[in-house]
């Protein structure tokens, strides 16, 4: 029987059209820093940190505990606005590098699943997939994530400002004195991004992706 003990959750990252990136300097510096954000704010899942691994076109990273990683994926494409980026993620063996926590050092099956998955996945419009081992749970969860980045990405600028600032403070009059707009066009903006029916249809996700993974982590 396969042992599970090197088993990880292997994330990947591919930026896209990124030949169109104008100031490709800037872009990498920006990229390291989201790299970084990532990097302190889910500290306690990381086996080996989120990294630039070829140009400014891949980043990877390998997770002990994947339970967050729709939020990992929404946090990458707000912050990179107005590029894109498709995404995979993988649990399965890792048979070399695991002890340097280095994930450009580190191979395996997990990897080799992972960078197939990317390959398919530049050839579509999507932008997320994933294998944890159930194919029809797999299937309902990347099905359900794809749905809703392709909502998110048909916001509008005004509509990402508006929103981005009222998951801050949840006061519509606080983001209309920040943004200097009216009230009513927080709201409208609010109502118009489907903004509420979103974030619902996100928690039950967010809570089915915890359960899934606690078991195959074995409630840990």
């Amino acid at each position: 029987m396969e042992s599970t003990i090197d088993k990880f959750f292997v994330f990947l990252g591919d930026i896209v059209s990124s030949r169109k990136i104008s100031n490709e300097v800037a872009f990498q510096r920006h990229l390291e820093e989201i790299c970084g954000l990532l990097n302190r704010t889910h500290r306690n899942e990381i086996h080996a940190d989120f990294k630039i691994l070829k140009g400014i076109d891949e980043i990877g990273a390998v997770l002990r505990c994947a339970s967050r990683f729709y939020e990992i994926t929404d946090r990458l494409l707000k912050e990179l606005y107005p590029h894109r980026m498709r995404t995979v993620l993988v649990y399965d063996c890792i048979d070399g590098g695991v002890e340097t926590g280095d994930v450009s050092k580190m191979d395996g099956r997990a990897f080799h699943r992972a960078s197939l998955m990317m390959e398919e996945l530049r050839k579509s419009r999507l932008l997320f997939r994933l294998s944890f081992g159930n194919d029809l749970l797999d299937a309902m969860i990347e099905g359900q994530v794809n749905l809703i980045l392709l909502l998110k990405s048909h916001w509008s600028q005004t509509e990402r400002k508006v929103i981005r600032e009222y998951e801050k403070t949840r006061n519509q009059y606080r983001v209309a004195e920040v943004l200097g707009i009216s009230q009513q066009a927080v709201s409208k903006n609010i109502t118009k991004s489907y903004w509420k029916e979103i974030r619902q249809i996100e928690d039950k996700l967010n809570a089915v992706i915890e359960s899934y993974v606690r078991g195959l982590c074995g409630g840990a």
